[in-house]
């Protein structure tokens, strides 16, 4: 386990550490295989969607009664496949490049409380969340889910019961937002920055660095995973 934990830290090859622990490169791949994905499920199955006391919510979500969880995306790059298709599917516009694409979410208690599955960088967010009936199938009815304005998902979780908390946006045909707007615009961005604060600790992962590999492809889910419920262990992002 430490092995794979230093893994995936320093993103150090598999050379390096087989020179560092004093074992073959292909004893490093196969620990590498198994704990990840060993890993990736426990990890998983602790914490996604948990139940928690409401009275333990951080300060800058108790505003929101009935918050389950607060989404947004991110990227990390991978190798240009030589099929066609495959490159299709893994351009991203945004990023102007090939990406693998996942979905975090955070709970009010600032743990991370779901990880999509991986997605090529074309996928939309919309897709994204319309697909992780995992994650759906548990919110309760009510303003449950928070996102920024980009995630066009509101008219299909409104089927479910389920409302977004989402910033007020201009839109055609106003010259500009009103005053009880902008105040509910500023308060939601305010908690909502802590879900990109999480994705940045992710980020910290080292082997998320580089560009990834087609070759570890099998990989790239439970690695990312692993990654994202780890930060769990870590100092809270906000103090007390």
């Amino acid at each position: 386990m430490f092995v794979v934990l230093v893994k995936l830290k320093c993103g150090l090859t598999n050379t390096v550490l087989s020179h560092l622990f004093g074992i073959s490169e292909s004893l490093v791949s196969r620990l590498i295989t198994t704990w990840v994905n060993f890993l990736a499920n426990e990890l998983r199955i602790l914490f996604e969607m948990a139940a928690h006391d409401t009275s333990s919510a951080a300060e800058c979500f108790k505003d929101f009664d009935g918050l389950q969880i607060i989404l947004d995306c991110t990227e990390v790059q991978i190798e240009k496949s030589n099929n066609l298709q495959a490159r299709k599917e893994m351009w991203s516009e945004y990023k102007q490049r090939e990406t693998v694409k996942f979905m975090i979410g955070l709970s009010p208690y600032l743990t991370v409380n779901y990880v999509s599955k991986a997605w090529g960088g074309r996928a939309s967010d919309k897709k994204i969340t319309l697909s992780s009936r995992n994650m759906l199938e548990k919110l309760e009815s009510g303003p449950s889910v928070m996102v920024d304005r980009g995630f066009d998902v509101g008219p299909d979780l409104a089927q479910q019961g389920v409302q977004l908390i989402i910033p007020s946006f201009k839109g055609r045909g106003r010259t500009q937002i009103s005053s009880q707007e902008l105040s509910n615009y500023e308060m939601i961005s305010r908690a909502r920055i802590h879900v990109e604060r999480i994705i940045q600790r992710v980020k910290t992962f080292h082997i998320l660095d580089r560009t990834l590999t087609l070759s570890s492809k099998e990989l790239i889910e439970p690695m990312f995973q692993t990654c994202a419920y780890l930060t769990n262990f870590q100092l809270p992002i906000v103090r007390n």
